[in-house]
């Protein structure tokens, strides 16, 4: 069967990288980063296609999993595979007013409905959780783990560096 998978999360959660990954570990790119991780990686009829759409995704107007369906509605023939990707959500806030503009409220109640669809996913889907904190404790074993879920055998290690580190004060 062809197989969809599609990368989402809440925006600033670290869906972009999650999505080159998967791309470059399932070969849609011949080297890591052939892909900017944006929109579609391949098209109808091709046995693998990857879709990165975060939680909401666009502005003016913001798009959801609604708009994600109509999309994809003619992949229905695809296996469907999920990769929500979390982060510390006060952190993915401040990134967010700092590159979008807007305020703290406007983010979590993006937030409250972007977790409403990540739990139906969840209860519906085939799914797994990357988050970022862990992946950057855990390192090569996390990503490992998501190669399993994807299965496929690699020994690709991407460069983790701290995304959190500008946003948290040193003690």
């Amino acid at each position: 069967m062809k197989r969809l998978i599609i990368v989402t999360g809440f925006e600033s959660s670290g869906s972009v990288f999650a999505a080159r990954i998967v791309s470059f570990v399932l070969g849609k790119c011949s080297k890591f980063g052939d892909w900017n991780g944006y929109g579609w990686n391949g098209k109808y009829g091709e046995e693998l296609v990857i879709v990165h759409r975060s939680m909401p995704y666009m502005r003016n107007p913001k798009r959801w999993i609604n708009d994600l369906e109509n999309e994809i509605a003619l992949l229905k023939d695809y296996s469907r595979e999920f990769i929500i990707c979390t982060r510390d959500l006060n952190i993915s806030r401040i990134s967010r007013i700092k590159r979008f503009g807007g305020t703290h409220s406007d983010y979590k109640n993006d937030d409250k409905r972007a977790a409403e669809i990540f739990s139906r996913i969840i209860s519906e889907e085939k799914y797994f959780i990357l988050n970022l904190e862990t992946a950057i404790a855990l390192g090569d074993a996390y990503y490992q783990g998501l190669f399993a879920w994807l299965n496929v055998e690699t020994n690709f290690s991407p460069n983790i560096i701290d995304a959190n580190k500008p946003y948290i004060k040193n003690i």
